[in-house]
């Protein structure tokens, strides 16, 4: 599927049981195998991280932390765009 024809601008890649960024082709990550980011934001414009430990805090990698990270992203996103 060609994303940018089919109007594709965002890819949310989520998973459930364990961490895997194996599709990730990028040189973000630090010694113990986490991508480096920044409350989220990576070196790497246009990728994000949301819910991995200790992004905000250390209740980030739960099911509910990631909706309390989420406006920060939404807001850097916005800013990146402009």
């Amino acid at each position: 599927m060609d994303l940018s024809a089919a109007g594709v601008s965002t890819v949310i890649w989520a998973t459930g049981y364990g961490l895997d960024f194996g599709w990730i082709d990028a040189p973000i990550f630090e010694e113990r195998g986490y991508p480096r980011n920044t409350l989220g934001v990576s070196d790497i414009p246009g990728l994000y991280f949301v819910g991995l430990i200790w992004q905000r805090g250390e209740p980030s990698a739960t099911l509910i932390w990631p909706a309390i990270d989420r406006p920060h992203l939404v807001e850097r996103m916005a800013y990146a765009r402009t």
